[in-house]
């Protein structure tokens, strides 16, 4: 009987990056939002991303690292153009909250200190949520 190759086992990249903040007063972020990248690749095309950054560093500009945030618009362009070439290797998972219409009871923490009752916006339980829901769908690529 011919013997079969060992099957290689698949490694599930996963690069977590939120926008927003825990602030549920009118001062805060409208939308609280946490982005999993996810890839069994992590290394392709990647050497197209390198040679981008050191040709932004000999053109003088003082690129580190990419953050869309932070980035001129010329420089998320073309990130988001080289990405874009990598067609089927990742898959993006996406929670986003509208905080004006999250239940309070995701974010609000009731406790008592000293015979006082005392209220705080924490964001603890909508972050939880976030994660489950994350986990859930990575689970499922995970199966694949």
């Amino acid at each position: 009987m011919p013997e079969t190759a060992p099957q290689t086992p698949h490694t599930l990249y996963i690069f977590i990056d939120e926008s927003g903040n825990f602030d549920f007063t009118p001062k805060g972020t409208k939308h609280y939002v946490v982005n999993a990248f996810t890839t069994f690749q992590p290394v392709s095309q990647r050497e197209e991303l390198v040679r981008y950054r050191y040709e932004l560093l000999r053109e003088g500009y003082d690129q580190e690292f990419f953050h869309a945030a932070e980035d001129q618009q010329f420089v998320r362009d073309e990130v988001f153009r080289l990405l874009g070439r990598l067609r089927d290797t990742y898959e993006v998972h996406t929670v986003w909250v509208q905080k004006n219409k999250a239940h309070p009871s995701l974010y609000r923490e009731t406790y008592q200190k000293r015979g006082r009752t005392i209220t705080r916006n924490t964001g603890l339980e909508l972050c939880l949520c976030c994660a489950i829901f994350l986990t859930v769908n990575l689970e499922q690529l995970i199966e694949l």
